[in-house]
């Protein structure tokens, strides 16, 4: 038996990297989807002055939020204590009122 060789047959697939199939319409669906979700992250440079500029500010933002806590603790007790001296008006400015205000 004479076995013939066929010049015009595909040629056997020899090679080790496996054939991937096309992507399919869902797969390039889910890839812009997650690239959407997922951006690129961009590489930031620090600013110049680094950490030492943001504690400073960090820091004295903590002094002011101190400082008006303590005077606000101030404030309520005196209020609650009934020790405050309340604003009054002289007598002679509640005279001239309805003139200072645009009344008869």
């Amino acid at each position: 038996m004479d076995i013939q060789h066929n010049e015009h047959a595909a040629p056997e697939h020899t090679s080790e990297t496996p054939i991937t199939p096309a992507p399919s319409d869902l797969e390039i669906l889910k890839t812009q989807i997650l690239a959407e979700l997922q951006p690129q992250k961009t590489n930031r440079v620090p600013l110049a002055w680094g950490s030492l500029l943001v504690t400073i500010v960090l820091s004295i933002l903590a002094v002011v939020s101190i400082v008006q806590a303590v005077q606000s603790a101030q404030i309520l007790s005196k209020v609650k204590s009934g020790n405050f001296g309340a604003a009054s008006a002289p007598a002679s400015n509640l005279e001239n009122l309805p003139n200072m205000v645009g009344g008869c």
